[in-house]
């Protein structure tokens, strides 16, 4: 896998933005959400591999603000981001492949727990 040199020598940038949504668990799975609780749009965003920080829920928020949409961010990693910078693919690929493995991301989407609740509040 061929990654550039800014991407793995970067740290996330830094930022003081204090988000406006709320942070929630569905099972195990923290998941940041923001928008108006009877919206009938939800979108599900996704996360960098370092985890939740001010700049990935300022996005949300956003992009809620931009649409009238009830936004969910999950935490894949489970509160287990990737922390070491700079980057070795090497190292990695692995770690994505342990951390968050494909058929957990498509459960946890699909069938699982951020399914399940989007459609009992109805934003889906």
């Amino acid at each position: 896998m061929e990654m550039t040199r800014a991407c793995c020598n970067t740290e996330p940038a830094k930022s003081n933005y204090k988000p406006v949504g709320d942070m929630i668990h569905l099972g195990d799975l923290p998941v940041y959400v923001v928008g108006p609780a009877d919206s009938k749009i939800g979108l599900i965003g996704a996360l960098d591999i370092f985890g939740f920080h001010p700049n990935t829920q300022q996005f949300c928020d956003i992009v809620s603000k931009a649409t009238n949409a009830r936004v969910f961010l999950p935490d894949f990693f489970r509160g287990n981001p990737w922390s070491t910078v700079p980057i070795d693919p090497k190292e990695l690929i692995p770690w994505l492949q342990e951390h968050v493995p494909d058929q957990v991301v498509t459960a946890d989407i699909l069938a699982g727990p951020i399914h399940h609740h989007l459609r009992a509040q109805g934003n889906l």
